[in-house]
């Protein structure tokens, strides 16, 4: 992923996005 300047709102949505495909992914796994 290239290095790119992005807000922080940005920045957030993407970080709780992520975290909430981890989240299923760990739920499912186990």
């Amino acid at each position: 992923m290239p290095v790119r300047e992005i807000s922080n709102d940005t920045l957030n949505a993407e970080l709780t996005s992520a975290g909430d495909k981890l989240v299923m992914v760990d739920f499912f796994a186990t």
